[in-house]
């Protein structure tokens, strides 16, 4: 038996300067309040998409799971573990016992979007509903126990800090300097500098020149050498059929991934795990819709991704027991089959 939740609000999102710092914490809190974010959202939903959760997957937090029947909490430590990752050397998420969950998400929607939450046959923690969208936010959850509690508050404030993050990270240049490559040959090119801003057309121009990341069962190590972030401006981001991308670096060291298009694209067993004193708080994809709004990130059959995905203008899609240990700020998210969001100190 559904239950329905709908909520209509009306007001004006009040821009406010973006934030013009390169560097945040090292943790999941510090991330969000280094750039204006008014919760540690596992997921964040702005714009027009809608959120679907679906056939058995689960958004939590860690290091503790707060039990929905008493308000206890549960050390993962002490819980089973689940099956092993689909990622070698990637960390193991704990399995979560019926009726827990933890790892907030923020439903914001835009001004006359009708926004829709889905939850069926799934487990989610706190959702908090926008009551300052000025459009429709409605969520339908199969199961009562599916979600730890559902509530409402103005999340203006987020959104500003969303679109106001994915700028300001566009605007950083290629680095030149301050990273060491396990192989040059599938590094290079990534590497190609050019002004920041939206592709060139099609076989159009030349015009600004982005970076390639292709990875078609070959594994690339990337580190940080400094505390200066890492940032890498691409056209093309696909990591295939066995593929891991490790990245490296202190707890200080940060990586920034200016996806132009928009189009993160792993699938068969491909992964992207961290090494060091690295965190997913410390890892940025932030996908760029440009001339391709539609298009958004792909994490597919069975893969792995560490990170913030940060994807303003489209939906992403995590599915086919995939992983995502990080946090998703997107115009839309779709989770299913026995995929995870899992967010590191939710």
């Amino acid at each position: 038996m559904g239950s329905c939740l709908s909520l209509v609000a009306a007001a004006l999102l009040l821009p406010v300067a973006p934030s013009t710092a390169a560097t945040w914490g090292n943790t999941d809190a510090a991330f969000y309040s280094s750039w204006g974010f008014s919760d540690d959202w596992a997921v964040f939903e702005l714009g027009n998409g809608n959120v679907q959760i679906q056939n058995h997957s689960l958004i939590y937090g860690s290091p503790t799971l707060t039990l929905q029947s008493n308000g206890d909490t549960v050390d993962p430590d002490n819980i089973p573990a689940p099956p092993p990752p689909p990622v070698k050397g990637a960390p193991k998420p704990p399995a979560i016992p019926a009726g827990t969950g933890a790892g907030d998400i923020g439903i914001a929607g835009a001004a006359g979007a009708n926004v829709k939450l889905q939850v069926q046959t799934s487990r989610v923690g706190n959702v908090i509903v926008n009551n300052a969208s000025g459009g429709t936010i409605s969520a339908n959850i199969d199961n009562l126990n599916s979600v730890a509690s559902v509530t409402s508050r103005d999340l203006t404030k987020d959104v500003t800090a969303a679109n106001n993050l994915s700028s300001t990270l566009a605007a950083l240049a290629t680095s030149t300097t301050g990273l060491m490559s396990s192989n040059a040959a599938l590094s290079n090119p990534m590497t190609v500098s050019g002004p920041p801003g939206p592709p060139p057309p099609p076989k159009g121009p030349p015009g600004n020149q982005y970076g390639t990341l292709n990875l078609n069962n070959q594994n690339l190590t990337l580190t940080a050498t400094n505390t200066t972030p890492v940032v890498f401006n691409l056209g093309t981001f696909n990591i295939n059929k066995n593929s891991i991308l490790t990245l490296s670096g202190s707890a200080d060291s940060e990586f920034v991934f200016n996806i132009y298009g928009g189009d993160i694209n792993m699938n068969q067993n491909s992964g992207i795990v961290l090494t060091g004193g690295l965190t997913p708080a410390d890892v940025i994809f932030n996908n760029i819709a440009g001339t391709k709004p539609g298009d958004g990130p792909a994490i597919t059959n069975h893969s792995y991704l560490s990170g913030i995905i940060l994807a303003t203008q489209q939906s992403v899609n995590v599915g086919q027991q995939s992983i995502v240990f990080g946090a998703v700020i997107s115009n839309g998210l779709t989770l299913n089959d026995h995929s995870i969001i899992e967010s590191p100190d939710n």
